[in-house]
């Protein structure tokens, strides 16, 4: 904590000098942006992110810094009251999270550790998954109007699915560095999720069957209902904001 503060307090005295700012690393920046982010400092955190993208050159790797923008984004849109006065404040900050899980997609696991990929692959997995609700939800509140909805919903299914097949592949035990209740039976139920989207139900039951520790299933999944009460007995003891919509 004493740290944290300190770290607040020299980046506010040395933010007016760029010849002292550009003497601490692209590491130092993200351990410090991390460190921000994991105390919801999200101004903070953005300020530490972007510098430290500033201070590379154009030739490195700077996925961890666009996903880290990303993740803040979509903390700071979960974190808002879910009454409707905030409906477009939270879209807009969804819509960064996007942007920036994009970016770090797009930079490639190159010149990265394995946690930082699978990191950028679990926010931009999520993503992928909001917009395939999204997707879904526009076209039945357009009452099946608007079929272009639907085939949206299966591009960013097919997306999501794809993301976090590689995610547990590389990192079958996966843990959100953050953030531990975003974890590998968190990224099953999105796919969970995903399948349903789908109407492909015996893999909602696959998904749901490969649960584990205290996230798993009382009994062999087989049919709807019971999907649907694993589902919500798992997410009973979630502690992340991260589900919160």
């Amino acid at each position: 904590m004493i740290r944290y503060y300190y770290l607040i307090i020299m980046f506010l005295v040395i933010s007016c000098h760029d010849e002292v700012i550009k003497e601490y690393s692209y590491d130092e920046y993200m351990a410090n942006a991390w460190e921000a982010f994991e105390f919801k400092n999200w101004p903070y955190g953005k300020e530490l992110f972007r510098t430290g993208i500033d201070q590379v050159s154009i030739t490195e790797n700077k996925a961890e810094a666009f996903s880290g923008l990303g993740w803040i984004y979509l903390y700071e849109a979960n974190e808002l009251s879910p009454v409707s006065t905030y409906d477009n404040l939270r879209e807009a900050l969804r819509d960064s999270a996007s942007y920036y899980f994009g970016e770090a997609e797009q930079e490639g696991n190159s010149q990265i550790t394995l946690s930082v990929w699978t990191d950028v692959l679990s926010g931009f997995s999520y993503d992928a998954v909001y917009k395939s609700d999204k997707f879904l939800s526009e076209y039945y509140n357009l009452t099946f109007d608007d079929p272009s909805k639907l085939d949206s919903m299966e591009v960013y299914s097919d997306l999501a699915l794809i993301k976090t097949e590689e995610l547990l592949s590389l990192n079958p035990d996966y843990i959100f560095r953050y953030d531990e209740c975003l974890n590998k039976n968190y990224v099953r139920i999105l796919r969970a999720q995903i399948y349903f989207n789908l109407k492909e139900y015996d893999n909602v039951y696959n998904e749901l069957n490969l649960l584990s520790d205290e996230y798993q299933c009382d009994n062999a999944i087989n049919h709807m209902e019971e999907a649907i009460e694993c589902i919500a007995a798992s997410f009973s003891n979630q502690c992340s904001k991260l589900t919160d919509q």
